[in-house]
């Protein structure tokens, strides 16, 4: 890719972060639209800030399956959707005041993993179908699992994005655009952060590389290119696990980074080492596939 066709959209991307978080801040200043009566340890140590930030994202990616024709992109832009209904229940708006359930959220994710399979074309057998539903779940939740302090998600996809331009070039239009949006968002969300990205945009970015690695058959990469994302899941399904067998945690409180931060850990410090350790493993998994490829 060219830097004209990288520019065609990497600016957009930038363009809808900037502009458009921009535009949600201020009117969620004007509207209250933050997420009420939160229980959640990191929601409540932060002022009142919207759970929107993934809104553009989600409007971009519609604009980029139209304009391009991707239409792969669809389960993506479906699980987003579904990440939207939630977050603007959570708003408190007079009428719609409940969030999603989670069997409700399992689902749905279902349904368009299923969809996914089909557009992907891994609709050979039951077992490759649910093959497909169960990773495509996985890197969704993960993803959003990794949304919990201010700048991780965005920094630590930067670097699986870039990382998958490596692996997998002929995604460049997909790839631009996501970095350019999370680029400009990082300018809202920086620590302390004006603006959250929501179920909106960490199903986005998980159903974005779910669907990119599934659809070609590299899925494995993601173990090592998101090892942030894994870790973070493995740390609540661990906590969990354990707390039912024993009556006690492991860890202080999970995901792991709300760990780290009761240990006395900074948010820019546990997000410059957590993207140290996205980097170290996307490096491991370009080394990899280089040798395979050879």
């Amino acid at each position: 890719m060219n830097p004209l066709e990288m520019s065609k959209w990497l600016l957009p991307g930038l363009l809808a972060g900037l502009g458009g978080c921009g535009l949600i801040v201020e009117l969620a200043s004007e509207r209250r639209l933050w997420q009420k009566n939160s229980r959640d340890f990191y929601e409540e140590t932060k002022r009142k800030v919207p759970p929107l930030g993934g809104i553009p994202l989600l409007i971009l990616m519609i604009v980029l399956m139209f304009w391009a024709k991707t239409w792969y992109m669809l389960p993506a832009v479906l699980i987003g959707l579904v990440g939207t209904i939630d977050d603007i229940m959570k708003l408190g708006i007079k009428g719609v005041n409940r969030p999603l359930k989670a069997r409700e959220k399992i689902v749905l994710q279902v349904l368009i993993g299923i969809l996914g399979a089909y557009l992907w074309g891994r609709f050979s057998s039951i077992w490759e179908i649910a093959w497909v539903v169960v990773v495509f779940m996985a890197v969704v939740n993960a993803t959003n699992m990794t949304d919990g302090i201010d700048s991780l998600l965005a920094m630590t996809s930067i670097v699986a994005v870039l990382f998958s331009m490596l692996l997998l070039p002929g995604y460049g239009a997909v790839f631009f655009m996501l970095i350019g949006f999370l680029i400009g968002f990082l300018w809202f969300n920086a620590h302390p952060a004006d603006i959250f990205m929501g179920d909106t945009g960490a199903f986005a970015i998980g159903g974005i590389l779910a669907t990119i690695f599934l659809r070609s058959k590299m899925e494995m990469y993601l173990l090592l290119i998101g090892i942030v994302f894994v870790v973070e899941t493995l740390s609540v399904i661990i906590q969990v696990l354990h707390f039912k067998r024993t009556g006690n945690r492991i860890f202080l409180m999970s995901p792991i980074h709300h760990h780290f931060q009761k240990l006395g850990w900074s948010e820019p410090q546990i997000v410059f080492r957590f993207t140290f350790f996205q980097t170290l493993g996307g490096m491991i998994a370009t080394v990899i596939a280089y040798v395979l490829a050879k």
